[in-house]
């Protein structure tokens, strides 16, 4: 994931090295990328224990760790930044999406004018995306995307997580070039693109053929507030879905109805501060703590509690204290937090 770091480069003529903020994200293999113009540069991790300072060597294309060493720190780093990378979080997205928006560059007269010129026009499409997560669709020839592909093969699609309801919530943007797929490869497409909806009988009728993002050009992943980011081309391709999303919905249900109680318990515990008070006000009551996504790294929790004279809503990251690399390991970490809170509240009491 992103984090903050202190990039230190080489004044150029001065031997010195001049320090400025920098976002600094991770590869797959944890060594750090950011845009640097110098080929010296040290980084500087703040950590609750400190500042630790990495030697490195940059060039355009990436950033190289000066000591074996230091990669355990750089992965404490990703892990202690709980959320899964956001080149995983896109394909979770992606794997999951029904929906996408699906924006051409559409010829529109203009109101003032005789004159034409392209606009992005956004439509709601169903999606599915193949083995490397690029975008696939079926569209009729009567569509008016199709006369916008015939002209431009240049789009970009936007996913929502399920469960979109606010600009809190994750989505990201691919774009590229979106063209139909070659007639000897339209009969597999089609079976993958009806894996995801397998009630589309429609694409069996004459107008409709498939159409695929074959070229990725940019990806834009926003988690949140304060979480925006490019994802590079390699990282998407490469990443898989989170392990646990095919049965996330059913973990988060059973949560939710049977054991909201224990979910209260385990903000209380591992994030002692949702309940401080804000500024000199009283210290907040928690009242309500439901599930609304889950991920191997940890949950998000939509918080609801009693603050003096008003009620406050949230949406609260709790981080796992190990990875749940499946479904035991989220029944095992679920179930030890439980415990673990459990037994801080009766000391409390």
């Amino acid at each position: 994931g992103i984090r903050t770091a202190r990039l230190l480069h080489m004044m150029e003529g001065r031997g010195a090295f001049v320090g400025c903020a920098a976002s600094v994200g991770l590869r797959g293999d944890l060594r750090p990328i950011y845009q640097c113009g110098q080929s010296k540069a040290r980084l500087t991790f703040p950590s609750r224990s400190g500042c630790r300072a990495l030697p490195v060597r940059c060039s355009a294309s990436e950033t190289e760790v000066g000591k074996e060493d230091e990669i355990e720190e750089l992965r404490a780093g990703a892990v202690a930044s709980g959320r899964p990378a956001a080149a995983e979080q896109a394909r979770t997205i992606a794997q999951k999406a029904q929906f996408a928006i699906l924006s051409t560059l559409h010829q529109v007269k203009s109101a003032s004018s005789e004159s034409s010129a392209d606009f992005p026009f956004g439509s709601a499409v169903q999606i599915a995306v193949d083995a490397q997560g690029r975008p696939i669709f079926g569209i009729s020839t009567l569509s008016t995307h199709t006369t916008d592909l015939n002209s431009s093969s240049r789009v970009s699609v936007t996913l929502l997580d399920s469960g979109f309801s606010s600009v809190e919530d994750a989505r990201f943007t691919i774009v590229g070039d979106c063209k139909r797929v070659a007639d000897d490869e339209q009969a597999g497409v089609k079976a993958l693109f009806r894996e995801r909806h397998p009630d589309s009988f429609w694409l069996d009728f004459g107008d409709f053929s498939m159409y695929r993002v074959d070229v990725i050009h940019k990806i834009r992943f926003v988690g949140g507030f304060g979480r925006a980011q490019n994802v590079s081309l390699r990282a998407y391709s490469r990443a898989e879905p989170d392990p646990l999303f095919a049965f996330a919905g059913r973990i988060i249900s059973h949560m939710n109805d049977d054991h909201e109680a224990e979910l209260i318990q385990i903000v209380k515990h591992y994030v002692p501060e949702a309940s401080q008070a804000d500024d000199d006000g009283p210290e907040k009551k928690i009242l309500s703590a439901k599930m609304e996504a889950l991920d191997k790294v940890g949950m998000d929790l939509r918080i609801v509690a009693d603050s003096g004279d008003q009620r406050v809503n949230w949406k609260q990251r709790v981080v796992f204290p190990f990875v749940a690399s499946d479904r035991k390991k989220a029944k095992e970490v679920l179930v030890e937090m439980t415990k673990v809170s459990a037994g801080t509240t009766k000391s409390e009491n």
